[in-house]
C-alpha cells in the first residue's frame, strides 16, 4: 500500500468518522429540541392550569363577596323597615293612651298585678294617669312617685319585695322576638 493510498485511507475514515460525529450532534440536537419543546409546553400549560386556577379562586372570592354585600344590604333594609315599624308602633301606642280602652287596659294590669302580688299592691303609674286611675283604684296607686313610659303601670308589693312591670316598653322587650318577626313581615 503506497503512501498515498495510506493518506487516503486515514482522510476517507477521517470524513466518515466527522460524518458519524455530525449525525450523532444533529441526533442530539434534534432530542435537546424536542425535549425543551416539550418542557415549554409542559411549563406552558402548568402556568395556563395556575393562572385558570388563580382565576376561578378570585372570581369565586369576589362572587362570595357581592353575595355577602348582598345580604349585607337585604339585612340593613330589614333593619331599617323593623325599625321604622317600631317607631310607628310607640306613635300608634302613644296615641292609644288617650283612648279610653287604654284605662280599661290599665284597669285590667292593675287588676293583674293585685291578683299576682296580692290585696295590698300598690301601683305607680304615669302622672297623666294617676288622675284617671285613682277613682278605679283609689289608695293602690302611689301618689308622689311616677314613671315614665309610654303607657302601662309597675305594680309593687307593700313590702316592696316584689315588683311586676307592665309598662308597654318592657312587654315589647318580653316579646321582642315576637315582636321583630311581625315586623319584619309587614
Amino acid at each position: 500500500m503506497s503512501l498515498e493510498d495510506l493518506v487516503r485511507e486515514v482522510r476517507d475514515r477521517t470524513e466518515r468518522e466527522l460524518l458519524d460525529i455530525q449525525k450523532q450532534l444533529e441526533q442530539q440536537k434534534s432530542q435537546i429540541e424536542r425535549q425543551t419543546e416539550e418542557e415549554i409546553q409542559k411549563i406552558n400549560a402548568a402556568e395556563e392550569q395556575a393562572a385558570t386556577h388563580e382565576v376561578n379562586v378570585e372570581s369565586t372570592r369576589i362572587v362570595a363577596a357581592a353575595r355577602l354585600q348582598a345580604r349585607k344590604a337585604l339585612f340593613e333594609a330589614k333593619e331599617k323597615r323593623v325599625e321604622g315599624a317600631r317607631l310607628l308602633l310607640q306613635q300608634r301606642l302613644k296615641a292609644f293612651t288617650s283612648t279610653p280602652e287604654y284605662y280599661q287596659l290599665l284597669q285590667r294590669m292593675a287588676e293583674a298585678a293585685i291578683e299576682v302580688l296580692g290585696e295590698d299592691t300598690r301601683l305607680v303609674v304615669r302622672k297623666e294617669d294617676a288622675g284617671q286611675l285613682a277613682p278605679f283604684l283609689g289608695v293602690r296607686v302611689v301618689s308622689g312617685r311616677t314613671i315614665t313610659s309610654l303607657g302601662g303601670l309597675v305594680a309593687e308589693s307593700a313590702d316592696h319585695k316584689r315588683r311586676v312591670s307592665m309598662t308597654f316598653e318592657d312587654i315589647l322587650r318580653w316579646k321582642e322576638d315576637k315582636v321583630s318577626e311581625i315586623l319584619s313581615r309587614q
